[in-house]
């Protein structure tokens, strides 16, 4: 079922980009003028503003970039230790009792939950 799933998206994509524009070609006739509706001016009116003062403050927002980059780093670094001290206290399998409860220090018995 899968692959005919993916078999119809592969058919509809090459649909789409070879046999729609051929027959828009051919069955719009006159002249085709484009025009922007309500709500693509409206974000144009405040996407323009905002990439204008992004170009004016490059510095400022790669070294933003920089920060929430360096910060994701950090984050990813403190999780992975943390999950690593929290695996520790837990043993593959106890041997005696097929268990994952936590196993002594002894490692011969094991300790109810």
């Amino acid at each position: 079922m899968a692959i005919t799933l993916i078999i119809a998206l592969v058919w509809a994509f090459v649909l789409s980009v070879t046999l729609v524009p051929a027959l828009v070609a051919l069955l719009v006739t006159g002249k085709v003028s484009e025009k922007d509706n309500f709500a693509i001016r409206g974000i144009k009116k405040g996407y323009a503003p905002l990439v204008d003062a992004s170009v004016k403050g490059r510095w400022g927002i790669v070294s933003f970039a920089c920060v929430l980059f360096i910060g994701s780093l950090w984050c990813s670094h403190a999780w992975a230790v943390s999950s690593s001290l929290r695996s520790t206290k837990w043993t593959s399998l106890c041997t005696q009792c097929a268990s994952r409860a936590p196993v002594s220090r002894s490692h011969k018995k094991c300790r109810p939950m």
